[in-house]
């Protein structure tokens, strides 16, 4: 093994973004597990099959890489930041690069000389692309301002594990969202993707959840992510985070109304609107009943039958109008005379019989009596 590598030749990078690392050709992207130390010793590397310092490739299920094959490869030509050279080097060209690993160690030996390994090269190399990464980061945040701060009257908390309701301009849809010890789901927080200081929820992935703002559930909504789906969400913040980002911004500047608050009440706003529109629907059908009373029998019986009053000579219909159908009845049918009997406000005894409160005769459909039982 000709050049070791060690954890001060690497910088490590994110889950979202690559880790940088130094050789003695220069300093290059690459895609590395970043959970703990960055070089692993006295691992076997899966293409010298040496036991060496290496790195684990975040690629699949990892691959155990030194620092001789990592020059290599850059002679190569491959990107060590590309998940697709990574998968075709392991699976496609494994022997190639092996070859050419022996044919440099005899032919260009100074490429794995570790003297020539700039570590000032690769803190600038690290801060120039920190800078780069922050400034239109910093120019955009400056442009940003929240448009739909969500309150927590949007939301109705659901139970442990399960989504939540959350209002938002464009209608009612379920989120994934963790509360606080306090019970509340909103706080004024950063939002992890627009990175301002605004009211946000804490979206149920990660260790501690991701704070999200309305803004951002709104633009994720209209790209089609299921905010109640772990996957969806994950999926989001790992690796589609810049997307939703830009999405958001030209949303913002094309569809406008998207983020407009005005469409939206709280539920508690919505329940007492319900309420009124239930009472203004039943003063309606109350109205209307009326009428059709008065309609059907004169105004002089529809106030009575209105009133549920019993009156001598009212018709069946007056009184099942008043009244309702009765619970039980009788009828006695001669040759002129149908003779009914009508029972009201029906009860159990503790024995089991039946009783009734009333009781309404009726002669050929016309009320002649009746009394209390």
């Amino acid at each position: 093994m000709k050049f070791e590598l060690k954890n001060e030749y690497v910088k490590k990078g994110s889950l979202t973004s690559p880790s940088t690392i130094v050789l003695p050709s220069g300093v290059y992207k690459i895609i590395i597990n970043v959970m703990g130390k960055p070089v692993k010793e006295n691992y076997k590397c899966n293409f010298t099959k040496i036991k060496t310092n290496c790195v684990f490739i975040n690629v699949g299920f990892g691959i155990n890489v030194c620092g001789d094959i990592l020059i290599t490869m850059k002679e190569l030509g491959y990107d060590l930041a590309s998940k697709d050279d990574w998968k075709r080097a392991k699976k496609e060209e494994k022997e190639k690069i092996v070859a050419k690993y022996d044919e440099l160690v005899s032919e260009k030996p100074e490429l794995f000389d570790a003297s020539k390994v700039d570590l000032n090269k690769l803190e600038e190399e690290v801060k120039k692309r920190e800078e780069e990464k922050a400034a239109p980061e910093a120019e955009a945040e400056e442009g940003r301002k929240c448009k739909f701060e969500i309150e927590e009257g949007h939301i109705e908390k659901g139970e442990t594990g399960e989504p939540s309701l959350v209002i938002l301009p464009s209608g009612i849809c379920e989120v994934l969202i963790l509360t606080t010890t306090s019970g509340k789901a909103v706080m004024n927080y950063k939002c992890k993707f627009t990175k301002i200081n605004t009211n946000c929820v804490n979206i149920d992935v990660g260790f501690v959840g991701t704070l999200v703002c309305g803004d951002i559930l709104i633009t994720m909504k209209e790209m089609g992510y299921d905010l109640a789906s772990k996957d969806d969400l994950e999926r989001a913040k790992k690796e589609e985070k810049e997307k939703i980002v830009a999405k958001y911004d030209e949303l913002v500047l094309e569809k406008p109304e998207l983020f407009d608050a005005s469409k939206v009440k709280t539920f508690d706003e919505r329940l007492i609107e319900e309420m009124l529109l239930g009472e203004e629907a039943e003063k309606a059908e109350e109205e209307k009943r009326r009428k059709d009373i008065i309609k059907k029998y004169g105004k002089k019986n529809a106030e009575k039958v209105l009133n549920k009053e019993i009156f001598l000579d009212m018709t069946k219909a007056m009184l099942v109008d008043a009244r309702g159908e009765p619970d039980d009845k009788k009828e006695n049918v001669s040759k002129d005379l149908v003779k009914l009997k009508c029972y009201y406000g029906k009860t159990e005894t503790s024995r089991g019989t039946t009783k009734y409160k009333y009781e309404v005769n009726l002669e050929n459909d016309l009320v002649v009596g009746w009394k209390d039982l």
